[in-house]
């Protein structure tokens, strides 16, 4: 049972978070996989694509401000996940001084250990060929179709427990909650 939960909680994360960066189910997985590939959580890279989204919309609103022009070339694009997926591949062709600038620009402080690598090119081309016999297509359906049950499940299990505390509510009163009080204290 909790591996069953634990994989419906994981394909409901993908799905949701895809639509929280506007991009696929697919794209997300891919993205995801090759930053586990590097040793970057998911927490830590939906951190960085949070962090890069939030950049990206102040350079919408604000497409003057050079504080914006990272990412300024990536307002409009609508799939967040290709988006920052080409910055990383942009900022991977910048020699190292100035791909620290664009770190902190974007991401608001250098970024340490596995997730500057993934950003700075370090086994990044590799990472990505040992995905190459991945069928993403097909782990995206079945983390859709998992997420779905998840959110059903989810439903059911809401519908029980109001079921049950109204069920309990008709049989607790205070009569049970003093003979329960009177219980603990003779033993």
């Amino acid at each position: 049972k909790a591996a069953i939960d634990r994989t419906l909680g994981k394909a409901d994360d993908i799905v949701t978070n895809a639509r929280q960066f506007n991009t696929t189910t697919e794209n997300l997985l891919k993205l995801r996989s090759l930053g586990n590939v590097r040793g970057i959580t998911n927490e830590n890279l939906d951190m960085l694509l949070t962090k890069f989204q939030g950049s990206v919309a102040q350079a919408a609103a604000n497409p003057q401000d050079p504080a914006n022009s990272a990412v300024r070339n990536y307002v409009g694009q609508k799939d967040t996940a290709v988006a920052f997926y080409n910055f990383i591949t942009q900022l991977q062709k910048m020699d190292k001084n100035q791909q620290v600038l664009v770190q902190q620009q974007v991401f608001g402080e250098k970024q340490v250990l596995k997730m500057a690598e993934l950003l700075q090119d370090v086994g990044f081309k590799e990472s990505a060929d040992s995905l190459k016999k991945v069928d993403f297509a097909k782990a995206a359906v079945a983390a859709e179709k998992l997420g779905a049950l998840n959110d059903k499940m989810t439903a059911n299990r809401t519908v029980n427990d109001l079921n049950d505390l109204s069920g309990k509510a008709a049989v607790i009163n205070s009569g049970t909650s003093i003979t329960k009080n009177q219980a603990t204290i003779k033993a």
